[in-house]
């Protein structure tokens, strides 16, 4: 974290693995996630159909046996593969081949994952973007601010409402210090439309905000971090709603800085 850029952007996922830095092998390294998926139109890379009685059963549509599937994503030197698993046949569906500039995906419908897309050298991201697996087509839903980049976003179980943390940093930085943050609420109804809570200069002895989560209802909770010194976060929770008014936003005093680690 001592003006480290990158220990800086891994501040919240201890086990994440950049792409860049490692290309042997299947890094199972961009997100494991367990999603309730229906009967969507994926392309079947190993199943294991004992029904053999139904001959109008599409063979590449992915039914699941069980209530659960694991969502996973790994790297290669070239792209980025998200996968299925049913739990219960153990057959494995390619759902997704993306490039390697891409990390944080999410199924979010049983058709479709977003993830942070166009990422560049400082691991920040031009926008969010969503893929449909059966046409093949990424479109972009969120734009990071004019001169930010999206380093993380938090969804609700709904599916309906996203936080995004945008960062500036001035150039040839070696930390955040000198940049500023910006938190932002989304509606996926109207991705268009971006909720300013928080704009934050980043320097320091100073705390930023970041999403921790957001709820069905568009309640958004968050963190603070102090850049550039030591461990940085679990410096308390706070509390928003959906626009960040002024008059909803308060500490919370049960979970203030020293009562809880991550």
């Amino acid at each position: 974290m001592y003006n480290n850029p990158e220990a800086e952007r891994r501040f919240k996922f201890p086990s994440y693995i950049n792409p860049r830095e490692n290309l042997k092998g299947f890094v199972v390294s961009i997100a494991i996630f367990i999603a309730v998926l229906g009967a969507g139109a994926y392309t079947v890379t190993n199943t294991n159909n004992n029904s053999g009685d139904n001959g109008n059963q599409n063979p590449s549509a992915f039914i699941p046996l069980a209530n659960k599937t694991v969502v996973y994503g790994y790297w290669t030197d070239k792209n980025s593969f998200i996968e299925a698993v049913d739990l219960q046949s153990g057959s494995i569906y390619s759902l997704a081949t993306l490039d390697l500039n891409i990390k944080k995906v999410i199924p979010i419908s049983p058709d479709s994952i977003i993830f942070i897309n166009k990422i560049d050298a400082m691991d920040y991201g031009k926008e969010i973007s969503i893929f449909y697996y059966a046409s093949k087509v990424i479109s972009p839903i969120i734009s990071a601010a004019e001169g930010y980049g999206i380093d993380d976003y938090v969804i609700s179980p709904n599916k309906k409402y996203l936080a995004t943390w945008e960062i500036s940093v001035p150039e040839n930085s070696q930390g955040l210090i000198g940049g500023a943050s910006r938190v932002y609420t989304v509606d996926l109804i109207n991705p268009q439309r971006k909720n300013l809570i928080y704009d934050e200069p980043i320097g320091r002895g100073l705390f930023i905000h970041y999403p921790l989560a957001i709820l069905d209802n568009g309640e958004l909770y968050l963190d603070k971090f102090e850049p550039n010194n030591g461990a940085g976060w679990a410096n308390g929770v706070s509390v928003s709603d959906f626009l960040g008014s002024v008059s909803s936003k308060k500490d919370i005093s049960l979970m203030s800085a020293g009562t809880f680690a991550t």
